[in-house]
């Protein structure tokens, strides 16, 4: 039995549609997407399309990531117009209004998937971890840490949620972490996804790196309006996508509060930021 988890899309059509390509040469026996296909990027309803299709034509499983939460918390009675807190949010916004009603069908999305694997063991899939779809596995963590977060543990795990991808053994279980399959933040340029191999009762992880047309993903963010309308931090995502590293997290650590006490604009915030990453 072969099975393909991937993550982390946040709308790069390109690095999704060349993994579908890579995915359907490999020929798994199922698929499964864990969570984050929109937003963070800007071809959202390119992405939810080909989700559903494969989703509707191949049996692919869903689960629903935190950037989907995002996405519906604008849709939410009472969701903010206006302030800064706004203009934090305006990516998750644009993708919102990008949608339409869309983004309705994240309310049906799971927490987890699992699957019976013909060794007796179970998979789950989770975006992040059971503690929640905001909490992640770095390769840097100690099993301890990473035990914690994913209890009650199955024999086999899958999450994603920190772009960083790594394989790993906590007590009696096998983790993988598949990493982004459109946003890659650990300093290798190629989307990663994680194939799953069950073999003579034996379960074996690998992580599939796929090299897109980087170019193209950049041109995305220009011709789909994301990057004039999503607001500055588009322009911090755009940068992500070029080093291959996480930037928003470290933004916000050190300009969220400045931001939002006035003392320094978003813009001039993201401007000041990005001349440390250039």
């Amino acid at each position: 039995m072969k099975i393909a988890i991937l993550s982390d899309i946040h709308a790069n059509i390109t690095a999704f549609e060349t993994i579908v390509d890579d995915i359907e040469k490999w020929q798994p026996d199922q698929v499964i997407i864990a969570g984050d296909i929109v937003n963070r990027g800007p071809r959202s309803p390119e992405c939810l399309a080909l989700a559903l299709k494969k989703q509707r034509e191949a049996g692919w499983r869903i689960v629903r990531g935190n950037h989907e939460e995002y996405v519906m918390a604008h849709g939410a009675p009472g969701a903010a117009r206006d302030g800064i807190q706004f203009e934090i949010y305006r990516t998750g916004y644009w993708t919102y209004k990008k949608l339409g009603d869309d983004w309705r069908i994240f309310e049906d999305w799971p927490f987890e998937q699992r699957l019976d694997l013909p060794n007796g063991q179970t998979l789950r899939v989770v975006h992040a971890s059971m503690k929640s779809n905001r909490t992640g596995t770095f390769p840097w963590q100690s099993n301890e840490d990473v035990a914690d977060i994913l209890t009650p543990l199955t024999p086999v795990m899958a999450v994603a949620h920190t772009h960083r991808p790594f394989i790993r053994n906590i007590e009696n279980s096998l983790l993988i972490n598949v990493g982004s399959a459109g946003l890659p933040f650990d300093g290798n340029p190629g989307a990663s996804y994680g194939r799953l191999t069950v073999s003579n009762g034996t379960v074996k992880a690998e992580i599939q790196r796929v090299f897109f047309d980087r170019a193209k993903a950049k041109r995305d963010f220009v011709e789909s309006g994301f990057l004039a309308e999503g607001g500055p931090l588009a322009k911090l995502i755009l940068h992500e996508l070029k080093i291959s590293a996480s930037l928003l997290a470290p933004f916000s650590y050190y300009y969220d509060e400045p931001v939002k006490n006035g003392e320094i604009t978003l813009d001039a915030a993201v401007d000041k930021f990005l001349t440390y990453w250039q």
